[in-house]
């Protein structure tokens, strides 16, 4: 079994919400991730956090001057990191998009691995990106995780847009695993994230069959590309209290 854990703060959402509205959220994110580590070294768990590059940076005044040559210019220009960033630079925001404290105590934690989840949330099926802004990306993980002492070898795509097309550049760039996604229909054309395809998606992790395992043969293995697993039972939240 392989745990994978997004580790995002703002960045996995800033195109979705108000980072007014969910201040409180993200400082108990922040508080939970130590505990969290507690439970995985009290139980032996291994975990591979999949970190946005950008939690690297300790303020702004860092990631002003870490911004690649080459960024994504997304057609829908609510998708960059980089453009929401400039909007937001005050004191209030950098503990909801910085992290480089917690990413030190998970890479010193037993048995745990930070992976790249891209620099800036890179969405690689979106109109306007292309392999060279993925390459960029890519590249300023490294280099950031670098100065932590921090070698990558695995990769999560954002919002599960799994690019088969990119696999060469993870490769040529040390990545030896990625997270891919399930064979099923409603796992396809992630990057529509049409209301069908949610609804199943959301049933399954609730409701669907107990038997999600798969045989490690069945997932994509290219000469010269790293091994791509595909993700089978996904984490969700869940309370049997009502609101």
């Amino acid at each position: 079994m392989v745990i994978s854990l997004d580790f995002e703060l703002l960045w996995g959402v800033f195109d979705k919400v108000d980072w007014r509205d969910k201040k409180k959220y993200f400082q108990n994110t922040r508080r939970v991730i130590p505990e969290i580590l507690r439970l995985f070294e009290q139980y032996e768990i291994s975990c591979t956090w999949a970190t946005v590059g950008m939690l690297f940076n300790k303020n702004w005044e860092e990631w002003n001057s870490n911004i690649p040559e080459i960024h994504p210019e997304y057609f829908n220009k609510s998708l960059s990191a980089y453009r929401y960033g400039n909007s937001i630079q005050s004191k209030d925001t950098e503990l909801l998009c910085f992290a480089p404290g917690l990413i030190k105590q998970i890479n010193d934690s037993p048995r745990q691995e930070l992976a790249t989840h891209t620099y800036s949330h890179y969405y690689c099926l979106e109109q306007g990106q292309d392999v060279k802004a993925f390459e960029a990306d890519l590249q300023q993980c490294i280099k950031m995780a670098d100065k932590f002492g921090i070698e990558l070898k695995s990769l999560v795509f954002p919002r599960n847009q799994f690019n088969i097309e990119y696999l060469e550049v993870c490769k040529k760039s040390g990545i030896e695993n990625v997270r891919s996604n399930p064979s099923s229909w409603y796992w396809k054309d992630t990057e529509s994230d049409s209301l069908v395809n949610k609804i199943f998606r959301t049933g399954d992790a609730y409701m669907g069959s107990p038997d999600k395992s798969y045989n490690l043969a069945e997932s994509i293995k290219v000469e010269n590309q790293p091994l791509a697993q595909k993700a089978s039972r996904l984490l969700r939240p869940y309370s049997n209290k009502k609101a």
